[in-house]
């Protein structure tokens, strides 16, 4: 899943799905931080119902597009989670 990020929201929260299914995330931090990483898979933890350990960042450590992976939700499952989740 590719998540877009934007900084200084008032909430933790999904916003939107792009056209090209990229995930547009907003998260309360004040700007990019290396706890963005943590921030965003806690957040994540909370949507999908998984543990830390079945999700992980694999692209986009350091910038605000992240591709984020689990072997422990199918990817049908996860689209529909994070539908729900989303705060047109």
């Amino acid at each position: 899943m590719t998540i877009r990020i934007n900084f200084q929201a008032e909430n933790n929260e999904i916003v939107n799905i792009l056209t090209d299914g990229t995930v547009k995330s907003n998260l309360k931090l004040l700007r990019y931080a290396e706890k963005s990483n943590v921030v965003l898979i806690s957040f994540l933890l909370q949507i999908l119902g998984i543990s830390a350990e079945e999700i992980e960042i694999i692209a986009g450590h350091s910038g605000r597009d992240k591709l984020v992976s689990s072997m422990a939700i199918d990817p049908v499952s996860v689209q529909e989670l994070i539908f729900k989740g989303v705060s047109y």
